[in-house]
């Protein structure tokens, strides 16, 4: 491959297709958004949901693949989260009965945290909250994640759609209707298909958080 289009693919400019297969997905426990992404949730991938500010029912939105997770013999790691998850509300959602590695990491570090999670195999489900990435370190992310059958996403403040070699991107508002909690969801980018104009999704009870300066025996945090 000439090496202008090896430097276009390295920046993350470029993507290079691929022949279309069976993918093996989680689903996303929302009709409406499974429809969308063909199934759910594809293993093996990494999947950016982009987000105003924390706590916008984005983990809501998670809560069937963290539920899916916990079956699973590997741990749930968390990266950088805006806030200590608590035990005692994780277990109210039948969420606490497998182990929530939580880790604090630099900014200078926070990426090689990740990519080190993905590698390992250790974990069913990654969650990191990170900086905007640029298209070399998303390229990098992908590849690690697509080394074991695991469900990887990272969560980011709104950004411009720049070219990002993410299987899935998405961008999510929380909003109300009528007192009921609702999150309208863009997808920028998926999977066999094109993208979508924003929809709404009737959001499920929120999980219960605690600042971060109590953590809980039950979940293993600290410096990476």
């Amino acid at each position: 491959m000439p090496h202008a289009l090896n430097e276009l693919m390295r920046r993350g400019w470029l993507w290079q297709g691929q022949a279309e297969s069976q993918t093996d997905v989680v689903s996303t426990g929302y009709a409406e958004l499974d429809n969308a992404l063909h199934g759910g949730w594809a293993k093996a991938a990494l999947h950016e949901l982009q987000i105003e500010q924390p706590f916008q029912y984005e983990l809501q939105l998670l809560q069937s693949s963290l539920r899916w997770a916990q079956q699973q013999p590997q741990a749930i790691a968390w990266l950088n989260p805006p806030a200590q998850p608590h035990a005692h509300g994780l277990a109210s959602y039948d969420l606490a009965d497998c182990r929530h590695v939580v880790i604090n990491a630099t900014p200078q570090d926070a990426l090689w945290a990740y990519e080190q999670c993905l590698q390992s195999g250790s974990f069913a489900l990654v969650l990191g909250w990170l900086e905007q990435l640029d298209g070399s370190a998303v390229r990098r992310l992908l590849l690690a994640a697509q080394k074991h059958p695991q469900l990887a996403f990272v969560l980011t403040r709104q950004q411009q759609l720049d070219a990002r070699a993410y299987s899935t991107r998405l961008r999510l508002r929380g909003h109300r209707v009528a007192q009921q909690p609702m999150l309208s969801i863009s997808v920028l980018k998926r999977r066999q298909g094109w993208p979508l104009a924003a929809f709404d999704c009737a959001i499920k009870p929120r999980v219960e958080w605690r600042s971060r300066r109590q953590p809980s025996a039950r979940i293993l945090a600290g410096r990476w």
